[in-house]
């Protein structure tokens, strides 16, 4: 897995990704640096700007 990716799964199973998190992540998942359960993971918590956690 990339080092541009790694924060960003941490990120974004805290809170929503930021705009430019999103443009990074996906950057680095369609460049396929993610593994299959980051491919998964990154984009549910980029999907959802206004969930809130609960």
């Amino acid at each position: 897995m990339s080092d541009a990716l790694r924060p960003l799964i941490g990120i974004a199973a805290e809170r929503a990704l930021t705009r430019k998190e999103a443009e990074t992540a996906f950057e680095a998942l369609f460049n396929g640096e993610g593994t299959p359960r980051a491919d998964g993971g990154v984009p549910d918590g980029a999907a959802d700007p206004g969930r809130d956690g609960g």
